[in-house]
């Protein structure tokens, strides 16, 4: 049985997000309400000695020996990769606490690849471990349930607990269970607004595979220009990712930056490439 699958058995729930609210709630306690964590106060508490390193080849390392617990990091992550890598940490040792672990000497790293599926797995849930010390369960089902899905909702979220606007996107996928896709677009030709856009970045999150980030293999199925674009607040779009036609309503969010760009977000309905084929009224180009 996966780690993952015996902390919702011994917590009686049906998703990993519920589990490891049960596991927070249990080490750091359930009036953590919508406040933002303090981390390294976190860590005193749970006595966990904090040291950071200019020359690690690793993001953050969690250890623990006779001498106590202690976690590592780099210091030259930027603020809010540092605050997720201090959760993530803190998570394994949460982890190893639930554990209750025989072994009196350890280590745990972030920032090195896994090399075994049981490595792989405790990674999968120190994430959602560190996804719940950062963006608690509740409150992001309370933000949900009065708010819905909004560029204000992420933008709010992510002051609130310093996080990346990834960190969010996949957050609320998880807990609202819906697929989201998040496009940055940009025009070809930065001079000229008619030009067709192009896919800076695509990122694909789902309730139960996390969050994929892709760079190639993007096609936006209609042509549409940026100026068309950042013209309305919503618009139907068709975007090709490997074998799979994704399609949606997109929020469109524009960037009052100096080079244009802008950003959307569809909870979309995937259909197969072949399934597209059969239905090209649903895929015309405009």
């Amino acid at each position: 049985m996966r780690f993952r699958d015996l902390i919702k058995n011994r917590f009686q729930v049906e998703t990993l997000a519920e589990a490891s609210e049960e596991l927070v709630d249990q080490f750091v306690g359930p009036w953590r309400g919508g406040r933002k964590e303090d981390l390294p106060g976190l860590a005193e508490r749970l006595q966990v000695r904090l040291v950071y390193t200019d020359h690690a080849p690793y993001e953050g390392k969690y250890s623990w020996g006779p001498e106590g617990d202690l976690i590592t990091l780099a210091k030259k992550c930027n603020p809010r990769r540092e605050r997720f890598t201090l959760a993530h940490e803190l998570a394994h040792c949460l982890l190893s606490r639930f554990a209750n672990q025989e072994s009196t000497l350890g280590e745990r790293f972030r920032g090195v690849p896994a090399t075994n599926a049981l490595r792989q797995e405790e990674e999968v849930v120190a994430n959602a471990l560190a996804a719940e010390l950062l963006m608690p369960r509740r409150v992001i089902i309370s933000r949900l349930q009065h708010e819905g899905v909004s560029w204000e909702l992420i933008r709010s979220l992510r002051e609130r607990f310093e996080v990346s606007r990834t960190a969010v996107i996949r957050r609320l996928a998880e807990i609202g269970r819906h697929e989201f896709v998040y496009l940055s677009l940009i025009p070809r030709q930065l001079k000229d607004l008619n030009s067709r856009v192009v896919v800076d970045e695509c990122l694909i999150a789902t309730p139960d595979s996390g969050a994929r980030v892709i760079r190639d293999g993007i096609f936006i199925r209609q042509r549409l220009s940026f100026s068309k674009i950042t013209s309305v607040p919503c618009l139907p779009l068709g975007v090709v990712t490997g074998d799979v036609f994704l399609w949606g309503n997109f929020a469109v969010n524009r960037s009052a930056q100096l080079i244009p760009s802008a950003k959307l977000l569809g909870a979309v309905q995937s259909k197969s490439l072949s399934e597209m084929e059969r239905h090209p009224a649903s895929s015309k180009e405009s």
